[in-house]
């Protein structure tokens, strides 16, 4: 008979869950069914119930809770995808807020460099013009200086004029 398995099977019989096999032992196939770790897959439910020695029934109840694993099977399966989806939209988001982060504390450090080197740049201005007012200062003094000098030099000239 072909079943379906519910879980992982190991022993005398080895399978998968959810895998489907052909069990030709019907001591194995009756035990397992019993147990409640397979399911038949066969749409003969004369043979099913003639295997498993049981009524239509009885056959029909193991149908539905079949039926009621599989959903559960399904759902808790759709909820693991959706659960793995939101961890990952959540890791894309922490990750697109840590860029975020990066890219303004490096906007901030560049503001900051061009900052300081406007300010060097007006301290520089500063020094410059500074240095402007001084050489303007250095000349005026320089001409007072050689003016004084020049009227001492004429000055003699003057009094030995008065002597000729």
């Amino acid at each position: 008979m072909r079943v379906k398995a519910l879980k992982t099977l190991g022993g005398a019989v080895v399978a998968q869950a959810g895998e489907e096999f052909e069990i030709t032992n019907e001591a194995q196939l009756r035990d397992l069914l019993n147990q409640g770790v397979v399911v038949p897959v066969e749409s003969n439910p004369t043979e099913t119930a003639k295997a498993q020695h049981i009524n239509a029934e009885q056959l029909a109840e193991a149908r539905e809770q079949y039926i009621q694993q599989t959903n559960l099977d399904t759902k808790a399966y759709s909820e693991a995808v959706q659960h793995a989806n939101n961890q990952q939209a959540d890791q894309v988001e922490q990750k697109r807020q840590q860029k975020a982060q990066q890219a303004q504390q490096k906007a901030e450090q560049q503001a900051q460099h061009v900052f300081q080197q406007e300010q060097a740049i007006r301290q520089a201005e500063a020094e410059v013009e500074q240095m402007r007012q001084q050489v303007k200062q250095n000349s005026a003094l320089n001409q007072a200086t050689a003016r004084q000098q020049s009227a001492q030099r004429n000055q003699p000239t003057q009094s030995q004029d008065k002597r000729n």
